[in-house]
């Protein structure tokens, strides 16, 4: 329940910095991503697969490189 807590605060964040740039897109996006992720119940452990060319992975990769 924490985790979906924390969720739902980042979610809330991250369509907040939308909606200082489109209002019209950051209440969309409000409308349908907030009710979804409210009722959404998850189901144990789950395996997130970045692709190689996402910020996250280069970040992660730039990162990796960098301590070794």
């Amino acid at each position: 329940m924490a985790l979906k807590l924390v969720a739902l605060i980042y979610l809330a964040l991250q369509l907040g910095c939308i909606a200082l740039t489109n209002f019209s897109l950051g209440f969309l996006l409000a409308t349908t991503m907030v009710p979804t992720a409210a009722l959404a119940k998850p189901h144990g452990p789950r395996y997130v697969w970045i692709s190689p060319t996402s910020p996250n992975a280069c970040a992660l990769i730039t990162d990796r490189t960098l301590i070794q």
